[in-house]
C-alpha cells in the first residue's frame, strides 16, 4: 500500500484530509501544519520502530513540497523554514548513506 503519496487512510468521501483542513482552517494554517509535520517526521527518523528511515524522510519531503507549492504568501519565514528542513532531510539522507546515526533536527 502507498504510504507516502495520497494513502487511502487519508481519504474520506472522495476528499483527502489535507483538502478538508484547508476548508476548515484555511491555507495559512495548513501550510504551517505541513511544515511542522515535516519537522516531526525528520525528528523521529530512525526512532520509530517499524518505520524505515527512507519512509519518514519521504513523508517529510511530501509535506514540505506541498507547503512550498501552496505557499502563495511567499513570506520569508515560511520559505526559510522549508529550506532549512529540506537541508536537514538532505543531511540525514547523506548520514544514512554514510552509516551515521542519531542526527538531530
Amino acid at each position: 500500500m502507498e504510504q507516502v503519496n495520497h494513502p487511502i487512510h487519508y481519504q474520506n468521501n472522495g476528499k483527502e484530509c489535507i483538502d478538508l483542513m484547508i476548508e476548515k482552517y484555511g491555507l495559512r494554517a495548513t501550510i504551517d501544519f505541513c511544515i511542522l509535520n515535516a519537522f516531526k517526521y525528520i525528528f523521529r527518523c530512525g526512532r520509530k520502530e517499524g518505520n524505515p528511515d527512507y519512509q519518514e524522510l519521504n513523508k517529510a519531503e511530501w509535506y514540505l513540497k506541498w507547503a512550498d507549492e501552496h505557499n502563495v504568501f511567499s513570506d520569508y519565514n515560511t520559505m526559510a523554514n522549508i529550506l532549512e528542513l529540506q537541508n536537514k532531510i538532505n543531511n540525514l539522507r547523506r548520514d544514512i548513506t554514510d552509516g551515521v546515526t542519531n542526527s538531530q533536527v
